[in-house]
């Protein structure tokens, strides 16, 4: 990842249609747009990663939206991920692996490559 590169703030604003771009981001942002829910769910999700280090599947998830060869459905799984963590509050519970794995399912079985699709499914549309 570059100083330019994708980031983790980056895609959680870009998820939520703040930015059109996960990298350099921070340059052209307007912050008084950024809601509480963005950084509840950066700690929520954060949180997780660091208190459960054994949960590959979250943790590929997350990082893998991360590196420069992401692709749209990386980024739908970020944005599900991270979704889910600000939903149970970072809280490990039985349903988060069967959801994830039918997320993950779904969205590698679908045609996310353009920025048209990527939005449609963030926004649920």
């Amino acid at each position: 990842m570059t100083a330019n590169g994708p980031t983790f703030f980056g895609g959680l604003i870009m998820n939520k249609g703040i930015s059109s771009t996960d990298s350099d981001w921070s340059n052209t942002l307007d912050y008084e747009k950024i809601e509480a829910e963005i950084f509840e769910a950066a700690f929520y999700t954060m949180n997780f990663l660091c208190n459960n280090p054994g949960c590959k599947l979250v943790h590929r998830l997350v990082f893998n939206a991360l590196t420069e060869r992401r692709t749209y459905q990386d980024r739908v799984l970020f944005h599900a991920g991270t979704t889910y963590m600000y939903m149970a509050k970072g809280i490990e519970n039985d349903s988060l692996t069967q959801w994830l794995r039918i997320i993950q399912n779904l969205t590698l079985n679908t045609q996310i490559d353009t920025t048209a699709l990527y939005r449609r499914a963030i926004d649920g549309s």
